[in-house]
This record gives structure tokens, C-alpha cells and sequence, in this order.
């Protein structure tokens, strides 16, 4: 009887052991492996001081321009407003570059609709509806008009221009390397080439670089003056906070007398291991 019982359990254990691996499969299924995306894609993680100096505000702004060539996976949730147009909006975000895969989800205001944006190096899919409904396959949320997709190739600028010098950048505005079919609304903070070379440029005496601070547990760096005048308001200032490691803007704030435009990362994960892989989640197997 004994002998039975030992069997018994041993068998239940066998059974469990194998759901957990079920389990751990699944969930791996849809994580999304760092190691192997930085084998893609080689990147640095800026280590570099930036003093408040000519050169300390040069390194910076090239940082900014090229901010790309430092992650190669990025999530996060961006609050940002704009007071002239009386809106809010809130985005949760995840852009994997070597893979040129992004999710950007819109996050609805009361009696609005979910919009989700998904991003592949072939297509882009437009969401309109309950988020509930992603779980649907493609051809269903096609057919109710909840999806579209538009057969659209990558934007190959991304990953031109980083060895030109600041002042080509800044001289010649239609070199961008900005690809807002992948970043979406997003854009202008985890690339941030408008804000570096048209906002601020190389008018050094404009602005200060007035030191270090943690935000979002990262090193930063608080930049502070006023706007280029020759492509804005002439009364425009602002502040900001630069990540010191990949030069992507955690906050920003940028005011005139009659307006103010404010934005901040209320959560931000660069590179880390185990990252649930959004677009994998709802599209991989449609």
C-alpha cells in the first residue's frame, strides 16, 4: 500500500513539473530574449560627463541626435499636455529596434475608444476599439473594421546619418533620422533630434546644462534655457531632463506666455531582461 501511495505522488509530481514547464514555455513564448537582440545590434551606453561648456553642450546634443545607436528595446508610459489645445493624452509604448517592431497604445479618455498602433518592418496595423477585442483573430477585427493594415516598408533613416558631424545636422533640415512610422507619438522624446538640433541647437549661451539628478531611477542630466528663436516663439524657455546613458528625454516642459507643452515618463525600461513582447502578444499569432 505504501509502495502504491509512493507511486502515486511520485506521478502527481510528474504532472505538475510538466505544467510548470507548459507554463514557463508559454510565458517565454512572448518574452523577448535581450541577449539575443543585442547580437543584431551592436550598442553603447553613453558613459561621458557633460560639463556646462561649449563641448559638454556639444556631446549632448550629438547624445540626443543619435539617441538610437544606445538601446536596442524600450517600454515605458509617456503623460503628456498641451495647454493650448486644452488635451491630455497618455501612451504606453514599446519600440524594439533591431526588430523594427513597436506597440504604441493610446490610452482612451473617458467615452473614447482604445487606439493601438503595431509596427512590423513590412506593415503597420491601425486599432480602433475595446482593447478586450485584440485578443480576436486578424481576419474578424478586419472585417468589423476594428483593424486595418497597410503594407508599408521600414524607414531606412533610422539608421543613417550618425556619422555626421552636429553642425551638418543642424544646417541641413531635411536629414532626419527620426522613423515616426515606428516611435508614433513617442518620437520626439526617445529620439529626440527636433528638440536637440531645431529647439535648442548650437546657440550654447542659450541654455545651461545645470547638473545631475536621479529620475525614474536613472542618472540625468537637467538642461535648461530658452528656445531657438529662429524656429520658435521668441519668448519660448524650457527644462528637461536627459537620460545619461542613451540621451532619451524623461521629462520636458516647454513654455511661452501664452502656452505650455509638458511631458514626462512615468515609467521607463531600457534593455532589461524579460520584457513581455507586445506586439507578439496580440499579433504573432493572427
Amino acid at each position: 500500500m505504501k509502495t502504491k501511495y509512493v507511486l502515486v505522488l511520485m506521478a502527481m509530481m510528474f504532472v505538475i513539473s510538466g505544467c510548470r514547464e507548459e507554463v514557463t514555455k508559454e510565458v517565454g513564448d512572448t518574452t523577448i530574449n535581450i541577449a539575443e537582440l543585442n547580437g543584431k545590434r551592436e550598442i553603447d551606453k553613453n558613459d561621458k560627463i557633460f560639463a556646462n561648456n561649449d563641448q559638454g553642450k556639444h556631446d549632448l546634443l550629438m547624445l540626443m541626435a543619435n539617441s538610437v545607436d544606445h538601446y536596442n528595446l524600450i517600454s515605458g508610459t509617456m503623460l503628456s499636455t498641451l495647454s493650448y489645445q486644452g488635451q491630455k493624452s497618455e501612451s504606453i509604448f514599446q519600440v524594439n529596434v533591431p526588430e523594427y517592431q513597436s506597440y504604441i497604445y493610446l490610452v482612451p479618455s473617458k467615452n473614447e475608444e482604445s487606439q493601438v498602433t503595431f509596427r512590423d518592418s513590412e506593415r503597420m496595423y491601425f486599432f480602433v476599439g475595446d482593447l478586450v477585442s485584440l485578443n480576436n483573430n486578424l481576419d474578424e477585427l478586419t472585417n468589423k473594421q476594428m483593424m486595418t493594415v497597410e503594407d508599408v516598408s521600414k524607414d531606412d533613416s533610422l539608421f543613417k546619418y550618425k556619422d555626421l558631424t552636429l553642425e551638418e545636422r543642424v544646417e541641413n533640415m531635411d536629414i532626419s533620422r527620426v522613423a515616426n512610422d515606428l516611435f508614433g507619438d513617442v518620437a520626439p522624446y526617445l529620439l529626440p533630434e527636433d528638440i536637440a538640433l531645431r529647439q535648442i541647437g548650437t546657440a550654447y549661451n542659450n541654455y545651461e546644462i545645470k547638473g545631475e539628478e536621479k529620475y525614474l531611477n536613472r542618472d540625468t542630466y537637467r538642461v535648461e534655457g530658452k528656445i531657438n528663436d529662429s524656429l520658435y516663439n521668441s519668448d519660448s524657455t524650457f527644462s528637461m531632463l536627459v537620460d545619461k546613458q542613451t540621451g532619451i528625454v524623461l521629462k520636458y516642459t516647454r513654455t511661452t506666455k501664452d502656452s505650455l507643452v509638458e511631458m514626462k515618463m512615468e515609467g521607463i525600461s531600457i534593455d532589461e531582461m524579460n520584457e513581455e513582447n507586445m506586439y507578439a502578444k496580440y499579433l504573432s499569432q493572427k
